[in-house]
């Protein structure tokens, strides 16, 4: 359930089982490098002083790839196969509900995220990150981050990481002046009072 959901009581009473969870949000109109962490903005400037380049680009291909090196990193495995990503990524840029941001490095795509967003709201959700684990030391990551902070201040006010709840994670993402949300995860479950 969204952040801005915060009574759950109808839930509990009709015997569904809520849980906790946990998000960072960027207040866009209000992000500012000097509140960054100290580790973030040093991996941004020597991602600028290795010449990395940011664009907003579908390239969907490269990002399939570079998502598939993020998981074996992780030693994880994406719930869909490589052909279903794809077709749902086209399905999403198809009813331009997503955009691409890359950070390029001898002009190839070595990072990556995915946003979807909504206009009414004002909010851009980070959907889908993936990165080329051998160059994470020139500081891409953070220094993609922040470019796609600067550049969706103009369009929306608020920039949703979605999810705060892997400590690893959540941490990296705490550095970018990003304020904790809690927001409720709903199943029903037969009980008994």
């Amino acid at each position: 359930m969204s952040p801005e959901i915060q009574d759950i009581r109808p839930f509990f009473y009709q015997r569904y089982k809520t849980l906790p969870l946990y998000t960072l949000q960027i207040d866009l109109k209000n992000n500012l490098l000097e509140n960054y962490h100290s580790s973030v903005r040093k991996s941004i400037k020597k991602a600028e002083k290795k010449s990395i380049r940011f664009e907003e680009n579908l390239n969907f291909n490269i990002f399939v790839h570079l998502h598939n090196l993020t998981y074996k990193r992780q030693k994880k495995k994406f719930p869909l196969d490589n052909e279903r990503l794809l077709e749902l990524l086209k399905k999403l840029a198809d009813e331009n509900l997503i955009r691409q941001f890359n950070a390029k490095y001898n002009n190839e795509i070595v990072a990556s995220r995915i946003v979807v967003y909504d206009f009414k709201k004002k909010v851009v959700y980070d959907f889908l990150a993936a990165s080329n684990p051998e160059l994470i030391s020139l500081g891409i990551n953070s220094y993609l981050i922040f470019k796609m902070i600067k550049y969706l201040k103009s369009e929306f006010d608020i920039f949703d990481f979605c999810g705060a709840n892997i400590p690893k994670i959540a941490e990296f993402k705490s550095h970018f002046d990003s304020r904790l949300k809690t927001f409720f995860k709903i199943n029903w479950t037969k009980f008994s009072l």
